[in-house]
């Protein structure tokens, strides 16, 4: 084959010695020599395992019976002691044979590059196995060198990963002394050595990284005192790019474009941070040349390139270097000086972000006008230095570049898109000061969000189409699911779970390979939809569908914590039980019935269903619970609450009166309603629900009143003594045993305790209301708790000695509750004038319209209490009982409120502000009542229920440490 050596025209390809050289090939040859059988088989061995090479040259120059005395000669590997010298051969060969085979063996020893192979120095004879080579255009010179494309047998770069023809194009990059002319070395020789040696050393460093958007090194040696590098050939450079040259159509879709900026950045980022197990080294690295030229392109992304101006350091020592003419208009303002003549000033890792910065406008700019719109972006940003010396950089001296914001600020960018979120980035990077740049790391992060929005934004678009032409309740709730994470990518978000679920999603994108794999199966996903989409209706397999929605959803949200997946689950649900069709209902109830994921949604929806057909003026089927007054016997009262039994067991009995005959339309309305409470309470508590559960009903017909029955916990003694919350705030938990005679202090739970009751009573009211349930009674003595059977009272100081878990509390009180509908029937507290404090002061005054503002107005007292740890009575003792209720409501809002904040934070004081505050005044009256009570049961669970959730969270994190 032909070389581009200029003293050695011809060389034999590594492939094709080894195609004629093979071992059978050898065998029969040496047959020929006459050899005896065992000393034939020991020198075909020898040969084939370390003398190929060195047989062929003997055969070229007919020799070949001398291979024998070659391999006696020859303690080592014979092949690997070529090229050999002209005394070494003459042992062997005449002297005339010996010429020829020292001349004839540089054929078959053109180098054979292999990856993270040595530098080599090569023999000024060796053949360099280039079959053509073309002095790349001015265009694509790199940093001081010049750029040749070079075809190179296959055989030849064994670092490359293609099977490719024979013949494979890559670049060679060549380091003259000429480069170096003006930087002030003593000799010319010695700065391209230096310089050389630094682009070597950086690398051979990255190619231990192995990153797919680093431009590998195929090889580097140095011949005739010229230092070379190889590199794979790319289609071209990003430059090209945008100058519309070129289109390897990595730009064609928003989605592709995120993907290979991301990756790219993903590459300055492990240059920036350089960690090497194999070197044991941590590294800070500086490119100091990034611009569109030196990032190069193909169809499968970009590829960061040039690495000649590149510098690693210590950690220790910082990045900043002395500018050395890199960058070209994309280098930073803190780059040079500028005067009359440009000084050199400091640059470091922001300098790289700058210049990339610029990149990303121009592309930004490719993306919306076109190839032209680059160029004439370029000629707005025109300035003249010194009254002589023209440049096109993004800033004008040190000062932000009059041109580049407003021309990046009119890009038509449809706000809710990808580019939008990349012109955010933007205007972050292009900041002047470096210290208010962002980091690589968080420019990485947010291409790779800006991807995966990307693609996500497409799915949903066909997820909704299917959704919403098939009905299919499974695969809404899924879709449902993935709009939510894809909600929470967003980075202005100031939803507490979603905020959460950001986080936690973020801390995965840091890894390139969880960033593919989540890729992948959003791949999966949309294939398959676009499959399923070609068909019609009836022909559509939605269970794949959903089986490749569910496997990409547990991919984005794999890693995350438990309490992050119930935090979302418990959104589906406020959501999807919002509605009050009961055919959707159903759907819920009987479809997820069996689902692990979505059973507590499926109770939820049978508990609403039953809420819903309280409605009816059918008294129905009351499923066995009523019972006769006459069956409950032993009454007595346990710390004012009422305990019974009901054939031998013991009961709490909840008693309310009526104003109604029960013959009449609202009589019977309120047994409706009595027996709808108590079939749905007899069920299983459901999760978070903190109830009893309800063992019978029986209605008093004389006295005007109803009684419902609910049984102790399982694992309580049947003689035990419940407590409610009010008598522990008011009474001793723990006795004084030194003075017995004083009177006991009040010992408070701990911290931690508190806040745990706190989020246990807040997620019961947030599982009430959405199985639209109002409990309409929510205050201390409706919170109750059980010793367990080994904390058991005596019967002598019951209250005094008992240990209370404030964990787990149980609320009870349901002798008020009631649908949640603003058409629904509604009593007051009739006979409970000592409870209206708890009460909302509108409802206080009027005892109408019950709703969720007033629940949570309920809570908030409680939670008030719990976190001064008095009762509202003791906290406003001072107070005239007279006092009109939205001045009684004034004063624990501007004088018990803030006492929060020393004993409980500034967290939990914003949490009970809320609760007693007006709640719906943010929302619309032009909306639904419908949206308006989702959206209040939302913005429920995001400041009450997520903060303390939050707050016992770090409580268990600090008890720990």
């Amino acid at each position: 084959w032909h070389s581009t050596s200029p003293r050695r025209p011809c060389f034999n390809p590594e492939h094709r010695v080894c195609s004629i050289v093979t071992d059978s090939a050898i065998y029969e040859t040496l047959q020929e020599y006459g050899m005896e059988p065992y000393e034939l088989h020991l020198v075909n061995a020898k040969v084939i395992k370390h003398g190929r090479k060195t047989f062929a040259i003997l055969l070229m120059i007919d020799q070949g019976v001398k291979i024998r005395t070659f391999l006696e000669h020859t303690w080592s590997s014979v092949d690997m002691r070529l090229p050999f010298s002209s005394s070494e051969v003459e042992k062997v060969l005449d002297k005339f044979a010996a010429i020829n085979f020292c001349s004839r063996q540089w054929e078959l020893i053109a180098p054979i590059f292999f990856e993270r192979q040595p530098h080599s120095c090569f023999d000024d004879n060796i053949i360099l196995p280039f079959t053509s080579e073309r002095l790349l255009d001015e265009n694509k010179q790199g940093s001081f060198g010049s750029i040749y494309e070079v075809k190179v047998p296959r055989s030849h770069v064994k670092a490359a990963v293609t099977e490719a023809e024979e013949d494979l194009t890559i670049i060679r990059k060549d380091i003259s002394v000429t480069s170096f002319l003006d930087v002030g070395v003593n000799t010319q020789d010695d700065r391209t050595s230096i310089n050389f040696r630094a682009e070597l050393k950086m690398l051979a460093n990255l190619q231990t990284l192995e990153h797919s958007n680093i431009l590998p090194l195929y090889g580097s040696y140095t011949l005739n005192g010229i230092h070379s590098f190889l590199f794979p050939q790319k289609t071209g450079s990003l430059k090209e790019i945008l100058l519309g040259k070129i289109d390897t159509g990595i730009f064609a879709t928003d989605r592709q474009t995120f993907k290979a900026l991301g990756d790219l950045s993903s590459a300055i980022e492990n240059l920036h941070h350089f960690t090497s197990d194999l070197f044991q080294v941590d590294l800070i690295g500086c490119h100091r040349d990034i611009k569109p030229g030196n990032i190069l392109v193909d169809a499968e992304g970009l590829y960061l390139a040039d690495f000649g101006l590149s510098v690693f350091r210590e950690a220790t020592d910082g990045s900043s270097t002395s500018y050395n003419h890199g960058g070209g208009f994309y280098r930073s303002p803190e780059c040079e000086i500028p005067t009359t003549q440009f000084e050199r000033g400091k640059i470091n890792r922001a300098s790289d972000i700058w210049s990339f910065g610029c990149i990303l406008a121009d592309i930004l700019t490719f993306l919306a006008h076109g190839h032209q719109a680059v160029t004439r972006f370029q000629e707005k940003r025109k300035v003249v230095v010194g009254g002589c010396f023209q440049t096109h950089t993004f800033h004008d001296g040190g000062k932000d570049h009059p041109q580049v914001r407003p021309w990046l600020q009119n890009l038509p960018i449809n706000a809710d898109t990808a580019r939008a979120g990349l012109r955010t980035l933007v205007l972050k990077i292009l900041d002047i000061d470096p210290l208010k740049r962002p980091g690589i790391s968080i420019v990485t992060l947010t291409l790779r969000k800006l991807s995966i929005q990307c693609q996500l934004k497409n799915i949903s678009m066909d997820l909704e189409a299917l959704r919403s032409s098939s009905g299919d309740v499974e695969l809404a709730m899924e879709c449902e699911r993935l709009s939510l994470i894809q909600e929470s990518v967003d980075d202005t978000q100031d939803d507490p779970m979603l905020k959460a679920l950001r986080l936690a999603f973020e801390s995965k994108l840091s890894s390139s390979t969880v960033l593919d794999d989540i890729s992948t199966s959003l791949g999966y996903l949309e294939a398959e939809m676009a499959h399923q989409i070609q068909k019609d209706l009836e022909s559509r397999n939605l269970h794949l569908i959903r089986f490749y929605l569910h496997g990409a959803i547990g991919g984005l949200l794999s890693g995350t914590s438990e309490a992050i997946q119930n935090d979302l689950q418990t959104r589906l649900e406020t959501i999807f039980l919002s509605t009050e069709d009961r055919t959707i209902l159903e759907k819920y109830r009987d479809i997820f019935s069996d689902s692990e994921q979505y059973h507590v949604l499926s109770r939820l929806a049978a508990a609403k269903l039953m809420a819903l057909s309280l409605s009816s003026p059918s008294l129905g089927n009351k499923g066995g619970l009523q019972c006769e007054p006459t069956a409950i016997t032993s009454p007595r009262l346990m710390d004012n609450i009422e305990v019974a039994e009901l054939k031998g067991t013991c009961v709490i009995v909840e008693s309310k009166r009526i104003e109604a005959n029960w013959t009449d339309e609202y009589g019977k309305h309120l047994l409706q309603r009595v027996t709808g409470s108590a079939q749905e309470l007899a069920k299983e508590p459901i999760s978070g629900f903190n109830t009893l559960r309800c063992v019978g009903f029986c209605c008093d017909m004389p006295k005007l009143s109803f009684k419902l029955l609910f049984a102790f916990p399982k694992h309580v003694e049947a003689d035990a003594t419940p407590r409610t919350l009010n008598s522990a705030l008011t009474q001793p938990i723990v006795m004084e045993k030194d003075r017995p005679k004083k009177k006991a202090n009040i010992k408070k739970p701990r911290l931690e305790h508190r806040f745990k009751l706190a989020l246990s009573l807040a997620r019961s009211i947030s599982q009430f209301h959405k199985a639209a349930w109002l409990h309409k009674n929510i205050n201390s003595s409706s919170v109750i708790f059980f010793p367990s059977s080994s904390q058991k009272a005596d019967s002598k100081n019951q209250k005094e000695n008992l240990t209370i878990d404030f964990t787990q509390p149980v609320i009870v009180g349901f002798n008020h509750s009631r649908l949640e509908n603003e058409n629904e029937w509604s009593e007051g507290l009739l006979g409970q004038e000592d409870l209206l404090d708890y009460q909302h002061p509108d409802y206080a005054i009027n005892r109408k319209g019950y709703r969720l503002a007033y629940e949570y107005y309920g809570l908030g007292i409680v939670l008030l209490e719990i976190g001064l740890w008095q009762t509202l009575k003791q906290l406003t003792e001072g107070v005239d009982d007279n006092t009109p209720p939205h001045t009684l409501s004034q004063i624990v809002s501007e004088d018990l409120v803030p006492e929060l904040g020393p004993q409980m934070g500034s967290t939990y004081t914003s949490i009970v502000q809320f609760c007693l505050g007006d709640t719906e005044n943010e929302f619309s009256e032009a909306l639904t009542p419908e949206i308006r009570s989702r959206e209040l049961k939302l913005k429920f669970e995001n400041i009450v229920v997520a903060r303390l959730q939050a707050c016992v969270k770090a409580l268990d994190a600090a008890d720990c440490g």
